[in-house]
């Protein structure tokens, strides 16, 4: 990552795969419109959610999707961005 490069972010959440899918459908969404069709893409697995305020505990950020969710996404085929 460099330092002043914008990158998307896409949030997943591994016990809600309904919000994931909906994540990663605005993200493929947001693509056809974006200036740069060449963006980099970070994935956030938002960990554990804690009640509502500020509710992510501990996210982690990857490059790429499939390390971001694990198999149970690679599996369900929606990995692909």
């Amino acid at each position: 990552m460099r330092a002043n490069e914008v990158y998307k972010a896409v949030f997943l959440d591994k016990s809600e795969p309904e919000f994931s899918e909906w994540s990663l459908a605005r993200a493929r969404q947001h693509a056809q419109i974006d200036d740069q069709s060449d963006r980099p893409v970070v994935y956030v697995d938002v960990g554990k959610l804690a009640p509502r305020r500020s509710r992510l505990i501990r996210p982690r950020i990857a490059r790429d999707l499939a390390s971001t969710v694990g198999s149970l996404w690679r599996h369900n085929g929606l990995y692909r961005f």
